[in-house]
C-alpha cells in the first residue's frame, strides 16, 4: 500500500529490494543476527505483516530483512490482571481470538487484523476503531522486551515503561515482545 502523502510526492513506499531475509524464532537468534550485522556494518529493516501505510519496513538500500513472522507465540496470559505477553510476530486477529476465548478484549482492532502483527502495531502507534473507548495502543503497552543493537554484543532486556513514544523512535532497539493490558 502507498499512503496518500507518498502519492502526492510521487513516492512508492512498497517498492524495495533485498538480497537477504532472515526469520528468527527466538530472541537469542535475533541477538545473533544483530551481532553479525553490526560486526559487518549491515543495515537491517524489520518486517512484520507488511500491512501498514507507514512504509517503515520497506528496504530502501538492500538492507537485511529481519522478519518477525516466526516469533508469533502468546508467551503468557494472566486472567486475573488481564495482562498478556506476546511475541512481536503475533497476528492481531490471533491475539483477539486468544483474548475472546477467555472473555477479554484486545484494545486494538484494525481492518488488517488477519495479517498485521502486534510488533508493527506498537512500532507504528496503530490507532484502530477502539481508540476512543480504550485509548492509544501505547497507553495499553506495559512493557517491551528488546534487543539493543548499538552495543558490540547485543543483548536482550525488558523495559517497563508507558507511554513509550520516545523508546520506539530510537534505532538502538529491536522490538521482540510486548506486554499488553486487555479489557
Amino acid at each position: 500500500m502507498t499512503s496518500h502523502f507518498a502519492l502526492a510526492l510521487g513516492i512508492t513506499l512498497n517498492a524495495g529490494a533485498s538480497r537477504v531475509a532472515v526469520k528468527p524464532r527466538t530472541v537469542a537468534e535475533v541477538s545473533t543476527i544483530m551481532k553479525y550485522c553490526n560486526a559487518h556494518r549491515l543495515a537491517v529493516v524489520v518486517q512484520g505483516g507488511n500491512t501498514s501505510q507507514v512504509g517503515s519496513s520497506v528496504p530502501v538500500h538492500e538492507e537485511v530483512i529481519l522478519s518477525t513472522s516466526l516469533m508469533n507465540a502468546v508467551l503468557e496470559f494472566n486472567e486475573t490482571s488481564g495482562v498478556l505477553v506476546a511475541e512481536a510476530g503475533c497476528v492481531l486477529g490471533a491475539l483477539q481470538q486468544h483474548a475472546d476465548d477467555r472473555g477479554f478484549v484486545v484494545p486494538l482492532d484494525l481492518g488488517a487484523k488477519g495479517s498485521c502483527q502486534i510488533g508493527g502495531n506498537v512500532a507504528t502507534a496503530a490507532g484502530g476503531i477502539r481508540f476512543i473507548k480504550y485509548g492509544s495502543l501505547h497507553a495499553n503497552v506495559l512493557g517491551l522486551e528488546a534487543v539493543r543493537t548499538a552495543l558490540h554484543t547485543p543483548l536482550a532486556y525488558t523495559i517497563h515503561s508507558s507511554p513509550i513514544y520516545s523508546l520506539l523512535s530510537t534505532t538502538l532497539l529491536l522490538y521482540y515482545s510486548t506486554t499488553l493490558l486487555l479489557y
